[in-house]
């Protein structure tokens, strides 16, 4: 492959880059027209929804981003059903402090937290995973974000980023495609 050119700032690396689409990105398509698109997975007389489930959540930023989006499209109640894992207990509580104001003054659906680590989605009988999924309308698109660790993958860490998606806690980036997973066969 060719290598990219040498960017001395950021805003001349923006600048470079070809011109976004205006309008909504083309995977909310669906949400605007269900009869268009050769991809249509919903019936015709479906409302299309949106679920999100958030994975090292403690800032609360997909939800904010996802309730943003879907505001600045004016598709905010189309977001039926929300959770977030967190392991950190004081940022799990601002989140679902926040998150359950929003819904008391807004009429927006809560964000409560799922489950403390990420792996504990997949733990019990039913897991908590199943539990969330089996809250969701029929046709709900699920949108999974996650921001895991990355302490190991950074050359400014404390071995220089070798120790990549091993590292103690950057490996729980792997939750992310096996929670992907299970989801599909759930």
């Amino acid at each position: 492959g060719r290598n990219p050119p040498l960017v001395h700032n950021c805003h001349d690396y923006i600048a470079s880059l070809p011109q976004m689409p205006q309008g909504p990105p083309t995977w909310l398509d669906h949400m605007h027209n269900p009869h268009g698109g050769v991809h249509r997975t919903i019936p015709d007389d479906a409302t299309p929804t949106l679920a999100l489930l958030g994975l090292f959540e403690g800032s609360g930023l997909a939800r904010l981003a996802v309730d943003g989006l879907l505001t600045k499209l004016h598709l905010a109640d189309r977001l039926v059903h929300a959770g977030f894992v967190e392991l950190e207990d004081h940022l799990a509580d601002a989140v679902s402090r926040c998150w359950a104001n929003q819904a008391r003054l807004r009429g927006v659906p809560d964000y409560p937290r799922l489950a403390r680590d990420v792996w504990d989605l997949l733990r019990g009988d039913p897991c908590p995973l199943q539990t969330f999924l089996g809250r969701l309308p029929a046709h709900c698109l699920l949108l999974v974000l996650a921001g895991p660790p990355c302490q190991q993958l950074t050359k400014y860490g404390r071995y220089q980023g070798r120790q990549g998606l091993c590292g103690p806690q950057s490996v729980h980036f792997f939750a992310v495609p096996f929670s992907a997973w299970a989801i599909k066969c759930i």
